[in-house]
């Protein structure tokens, strides 16, 4: 997180941020906490974007997977404006129930976590696998890296003795959310961290998680992550993705940039241009190790959430954990290799009540699915529309008699779009016809949806506020007809 960003929150004349072993306090019972949102003060709380049980929340960090269970951590403060001061532990089996383990370190800054699986680091003493937390810490100096390690899964965290194992260099005091990968065909540990927006940043090479050496340079923003990935279609082809949080540079402030090259091991090359990942988030991560079990390339952003944008949201504030989406490259024609994003194939274990359309033409006066009194706010559906006449069509959401939410596309522009019921916290992007057809993938979480199109080459996800009495859904056209050629609707529950 940016030293800037904090400045009108908190003072830098706070000083050192000492770290120390942090026993587990448990901030909730151990419940899904975003399933518990029936009183008045959490009528705008999602129930599968996780949120905290109360209190400030920012970077997702800490992102791995062991032993059947995903871990997460993301920073998290008490009090409800402040960035976060600690990392608070959650752990899932199924990427939708999150059960919060307690505060695993306390420090300011994000990082990453990894599993040594062969003991690299001389940490593990136990039959589990040790893992690793990489942090980084703010001092009165400067930024700093620190590890911490587990041997009882992520129960207890013991700070390395030696910390820190990085210190920012002397030009720059920018030196943070350190990312760590093992690297097999050079069989060493690879971290790149961020030394600011403008700054290029760090890549180092180790083989024990202790001692570092300076590779080179990478490309500057915050909280880096680079991975390998295979391009769909092309079984023997990979290439390599370095994500990046882009504020202040990016569209309304907030975003995510991405390049795809090559790895070698000791240098990234960037083969592309810069190209933006998803929607208005901030920063995300990759889960570490999950391509042990299934290959998958797993990630969850942090939305932030201000209160000048979007008002008072309740208990819990600064933001919500994006959907659990899988990443995967095509080579999308006339365009190229761009990266896609699509939900974790686990979100659809809440689908329980199924509606599915043929093809058919809907006209300016449409009531498909009022006719059959859908209506939620929990919601997914399919849809692929084929253009006609219509200078606008989409789908109405959160429906009442106080009106409703907008998921549009206008034809003559190719701009996909979301206006909300009331604010003006929603979105435009182009999203360009495939061979004449638009297809929409929607997730609706009471207050926030998420809209895939064509089969994730966009992804947005929107935070808004509406009446708790909307809940109807309608599809529509304006200044013509359009051809919807299947939809496919599901309610939602936990």
């Amino acid at each position: 997180m940016n030293q800037n960003r904090r400045a009108f929150i908190r003072s830098a004349a706070m000083g050192v941020v000492s770290f120390a072993l942090v026993n587990p306090i448990l901030i909730s019972k151990g419940q899904n906490i975003s399933t518990d949102t029936n009183s008045p003060d959490e009528i705008y709380r999602p129930r599968f974007h996780f949120t905290p049980p109360k209190g400030w929340t920012n970077d997702p960090c800490g992102l791995f997977y062991d032993d059947g269970y995903y871990y997460m951590h993301y920073l998290w403060n008490p009090d409800l404006r402040g960035w976060g001061q600690q990392w608070a532990q959650i752990t899932s089996k199924d990427l939708i129930h999150w059960k919060e383990d307690g505060i695993s370190v306390k420090c300011e800054g994000s990082g990453s976590a990894i599993v040594d699986i062969n003991n690299t680091s001389g940490f593990g003493t136990g039959k589990n696998h040790v893992m690793v937390l990489v942090f980084s810490e703010f001092t009165k100096d400067g930024q700093i890296v620190g590890i911490a390690y587990s041997n009882d899964r992520g129960r207890t965290w013991t700070k390395h003795e030696g910390n820190p194992i990085l210190r920012h260099p002397d030009d720059n005091k920018d030196f943070r959310d350190p990312r760590v990968f093992w690297h097999s065909p050079t069989s060493k540990w690879i971290l790149v961290l961020s030394r600011g927006y403008t700054k290029p940043g760090n890549m180092y090479e180790s083989t024990n998680l202790k001692e570092w050496k300076l590779l080179g340079e990478v490309p500057n923003g915050e909280c880096p992550d680079l991975f390998e990935l295979p391009v769909e279609g092309h079984p023997s082809e990979t290439k390599w993705v370095y994500v990046a949080g882009d504020y202040p540079m990016a569209p309304n402030g907030v975003g995510i940039k991405y390049f795809i090259g090559d790895f070698d091991g000791r240098i990234f090359g960037n083969r592309s241009g810069t190209n933006r990942f998803g929607g208005n988030f901030f920063v995300g991560q990759s889960f570490s190790q999950i391509k042990r079990t299934d290959g998958r390339r797993i990630w969850i952003g942090w939305k932030w959430l201000p209160e000048d944008k979007y008002g008072t949201l309740g208990p819990w504030s600064g933001g919500i954990h994006t959907l659990p989406v899988v990443l995967s490259l095509w080579d999308i024609q006339g365009t190229g290799i761009r990266l896609c994003q699509n939900p974790a194939k686990e979100l659809q274990s809440l689908r329980y009540k199924h509606f599915h359309f043929d093809s058919r033409t809907i006209m300016e006066e449409n009531s498909l699915l009022s006719d059959l009194k859908i209506q939620g706010d929990l919601l997914e559906f399919t849809a692929i529309f084929q253009l006609d006449s219509a200078a606008e069509f989409g789908i109405q959401l959160r429906k009442g008699a106080k009106g409703h939410c907008t998921l549009g596309y206008r034809s003559a522009s190719n701009e996909l779009f979301f206006i909300p019921m009331s604010g003006k916290n929603g979105f435009v992007q182009t999203l360009t016809p495939n061979e004449k057809t638009v297809k929409l993938h929607v997730l609706l979480d009471r207050s926030v949806i998420d809209v895939f199109g064509n089969d994730g080459i966009t992804w947005n996800c929107e935070f808004f506020k509406t009446d708790p009495d909307c809940l109807g859904i309608e599809l529509y056209s304006k200044g013509g007809k359009v051809r919807l050629l299947s939809m496919d609707l599901w309610k939602l529950k936990l």
